[in-house]
């Protein structure tokens, strides 16, 4: 079969690391070179760009989401084989919103806790350090002077805190 260069295919290393059965998903990147070399393959779970031998074309997988009003499922399939499922449930004492289900499923599908942030609020690691001016065309900075930076805020040479609209540098 002929392939062509961004075709999404089923790949294994030719050069004895892999087996055909630890196949990999990869991008093509080149054309053989000639009727008996294999295909250069970008693997897109390791991103390692390799000669390959070509299994055949791959198929992405899908995320479907359903609820009966109750029970909220997440599935991620390739074709009609079930790769992962996932569920969440509606509490009686709660009102059902596929949406928040929805979410909730999906988190777990992605192996996520779909809690894990609700009414935390998040924390930023602020920038801390110094950061020198090399160009300026405002005299309130000085070319080739180290300015401190403390939790995100910057102080120029009249004495004013940049960012000044607030957000800190991170």
């Amino acid at each position: 079969m002929n392939y062509k260069v961004g075709d999404l295919v089923f790949a294994f290393d030719i050069n004895g690391i892999n087996k055909p059965d630890d196949r990999h998903i990869g991008v093509i990147k080149s054309e053989p070179i000639g009727p008996t070399f294999p295909y250069i393959v970008r693997y897109v779970d390791s991103g390692e760009t390799l000669w390959s031998e070509v299994i055949g074309y791959a198929k992405l997988p899908v995320i479907v989401i359903t609820s009966d009003g109750v029970t909220t499922t997440a599935v991620k399939r390739i074709g009609k084989e079930i790769i992962e499922k996932a569920t969440a449930k509606c509490s009686p004492k709660d009102q059902f919103s596929y949406n928040e289900g929805a979410r909730i499923a999906f988190e777990r599908l992605q192996g996520r806790d779909p809690f894990a942030s609700s009414g935390a609020e998040i924390k930023h690691e602020y920038y801390n350090g110094k950061v020198v001016c090399i160009k300026s065309g405002y005299n309130c900075w000085t070319v080739g002077k180290v300015y401190n930076v403390a939790d995100g805020f910057i102080t120029n040479d009249f004495g004013d805190l940049y960012p000044d609209r607030g957000i800190p540098y991170v």
